[in-house]
């Protein structure tokens, strides 16, 4: 006699509810380092500009901005890494994976939705944001270098 294998597969509905805890977690640490990072910059692009009069606020917060795609795809692998030990933290923090374990569920099976969401990540930021990114640092290229970079020049030549 041959047993029947029974396989207990996880429902949609869970994976719909993990893929979206693990979208928002992602988003919420995306925006979090995100803006951590646009403040740093724009205080370092303030030190760099403070000796030219003629570069405003205005454009510090300009080149800031189109600095950060940039820099957001940098940080997106920890923002990957770190919303979902969020995700995960909060799903057992509620006893959520507890009872999907008792339910027969393996780890693999309540991985597969973070894992779908994280591919489709990286996929929109190699075949979009990629290239966006690459437009705006280059435009923040041109304005650091009309700026930013010739005043440095024109002060180290004053210092010698």
């Amino acid at each position: 006699m041959s047993e029947a294998v029974s396989s207990v597969h996880l429902s949609t509905t869970f994976s719909i509810y993990v893929a979206k805890r693990f979208a928002a977690s992602f988003a919420t640490v995306l925006l979090g380092i995100a803006a951590m990072v646009f403040i740093l910059d724009f205080i370092e692009l303030m030190r760099r500009a403070a000796s030219r009069p003629e570069v405003t606020i205005g454009l510090l917060l300009n080149m800031a901005a189109l600095k950060l795609p940039f820099m957001i795809e940098k940080l997106i692998p920890f923002a990957v890494l770190f919303g979902a030990m969020h995700t995960y933290w909060r799903l057992t923090r509620f006893h959520e994976l507890v009872v999907a374990r008792s339910a027969g569920v393996s780890v693999w099976q309540f991985l597969i939705p973070s894992v779908a969401v994280a591919a489709a990540i990286g996929t929109l930021t190699v075949m979009a944001f990629n290239p966006l990114a690459a437009i705006m640092l280059g435009r923040y290229d041109q304005l650091e270098g009309r700026y930013i970079l010739r005043s440095e020049e024109h002060t180290s030549e004053l210092q010698s």
